[in-house]
């Protein structure tokens, strides 16, 4: 299955992000900016999701509940966990 981006959603993702740190850097020029967190998590959520529901498709039964579902997790971690770690260390 072709792995296929949803532009609109990437660029209102990208729009949530600079809300964010322009709230974050200049809190009197933007109010509001914990309305773009909500965006983003939302935007977010629905993306893992399609991925999710993406992968249960091409695995079929060997997916496997919550085996699969813990396997899912796992490569996220591994995807997230170097800029992690950088970020504990440059904080």
């Amino acid at each position: 299955m072709k792995k296929r981006r949803i532009v609109g959603l990437d660029a209102l993702r990208l729009a949530a992000i600079i809300m964010i740190v322009i709230y974050h850097c200049f809190p009197g020029v933007l109010t509001g900016g914990f309305v773009a967190v909500e965006l983003f998590f939302a935007i977010s959520g629905f993306l893992m999701g399609q991925k999710l529901l993406r992968e249960y498709r091409k695995e079929g039964e060997k997916f496997g509940g919550v085996k699969g579902f813990f396997r899912f997790l796992l490569g996220r971690l591994k995807r997230f966990l170097p800029t992690l770690v950088f970020t504990v260390i440059l904080i």
